[in-house]
């Protein structure tokens, strides 16, 4: 006996093409000849909800290697930028998880993701300074 069919989705909205669509861009940028800089910009929209506001993140990591008497050291990065207060984010580094912003504890909700002074913006190196210093990649 056949399953009966289920319920239709409302919508089936997709952004084929993130990145085409300017939703997603990620430019590197040498900044010298021992270090580059990864620029991020993600504009999650809702591809079903017009007056939904979207998801941003704008992060900056950059990375170096310095030789120093003929010993090359480790790679390390520093990083800053915003984010939308909600909803949860992870950022990860060679699989190691090196930020977390959970809006249940910062008491974020979905207000949050619209523009101040509705939402809020959030700082990397506020949640953590110690983003500002040079720290090595794990």
């Amino acid at each position: 006996m056949p399953w009966p069919p289920g319920p239709s989705p409302d919508c089936t909205g997709t952004t084929a093409d993130p990145v085409g669509a300017g939703l997603l861009s990620a430019q590197v940028t040498p900044t010298s000849t021992s270090s580059f800089r990864v620029v991020i910009t993600n504009r999650a929209q809702d591809q079903c909800e017009q007056f939904v506001p979207g998801i941003d993140v704008d992060l900056t990591i950059e990375f170096r290697q310095i030789c120093q008497n003929g010993v090359l050291g480790p790679l390390e990065y520093k990083l800053w930028g915003t984010y939308d207060g909600y909803p949860w984010h992870e950022l990860y580094l060679r699989g190691n998880q090196i930020f977390t912003h959970d809006p249940c504890i910062t008491g974020d909700t979905p207000n949050s993701m619209f523009p101040p002074p509705i939402g809020t913006r959030s700082e990397f190196q506020v949640q953590e300074p110690a983003f500002l210093d040079w720290r090595a990649v794990p």
